[in-house]
């Protein structure tokens, strides 16, 4: 059952990071990934606010199956994560932390824009 539930976060963390990105794109998908995009900076910064900046609760869980399937010292970004698993090792995590929040920044700005713009024309 672990080993399905973690091929399951896979693809869910996937799925969140793909369309936090690209998302905003379409218009038809704009809404939800002003939803997404706003629950993850609510992880990221509200919970993040007692659990440390960037807490993912979604990695949270997804570390406790890795955890039970005896994977340990994993990284606090799921984006580390993958990173390592494609021998990209040769960056620090402050590095990937920095960039991945930036882009983050830029993209969360652009949706909030895109959201505010088609409530104001409505």
């Amino acid at each position: 059952m672990n080993y399905f539930l973690d091929l399951l976060f896979e693809a869910l963390h996937i799925f969140v990071i793909v369309f936090n990105l690209t998302g905003w794109f379409f218009s038809a998908t704009r809404f939800f990934h002003f939803i997404l995009i706003s629950l993850t900076a609510f992880s990221w910064l509200g919970l993040g606010f007692f659990y440390g900046w960037g807490y993912c609760f979604l990695t949270d869980i997804h570390w406790s199956i890795k955890r039970s399937l005896g994977e340990y010292q994993l990284p606090n970004s799921y984006i580390a994560y993958l990173l390592e698993k494609m021998s990209v090792d040769n960056v620090s995590h402050e590095v990937i932390d920095w960039i991945v929040g930036s882009v983050f920044c830029l993209v969360f700005l652009l949706s909030n824009f895109l959201f505010i713009k088609k409530k104001s024309k409505a």
